[in-house]
């Protein structure tokens, strides 16, 4: 095999793995978000969105608000200050990877 076609061959994997990511969600998929929005869960949709992203430093912070909340049985002060700064970085995210992340995003 020549460079040139190993070069293209590696180029296409690398784009292949890369957009591997990029796909809608579901309609089961959004449903999931919007009932933990309906339960007022609005720490585990964000996790739940992380977790389907694979973004582990997003999916740990709102795995730490989760576990906070239930031990005090109530959101501390200053989640939501954390909630916001987490959810720009998650829109971040989310608006190259998934086509549809306006729909997701309302779901929220």
């Amino acid at each position: 095999m020549k460079k040139e076609q190993l070069k293209e061959l590696i180029k296409q994997e690398v784009k292949t793995m890369l957009t591997e990511k990029e796909a809608n969600y579901s309609e089961a998929e959004l449903n999931r978000v919007a009932q933990f929005t309906d339960r007022n869960q609005h720490f585990e949709a964000r996790h739940y969105i992380a977790k389907n992203g694979s973004y582990e430093k997003l999916r740990k912070a709102y795995q730490a608000l989760i576990d906070l909340q239930s031990a005090l049985g109530h959101s501390p002060r200053g989640a939501d200050k954390i909630r916001q700064d987490l959810d720009k970085d998650l829109k971040k995210y989310i608006s190259k990877d998934i086509p549809n992340w306006e729909e997701v995003w309302k779901r929220l």
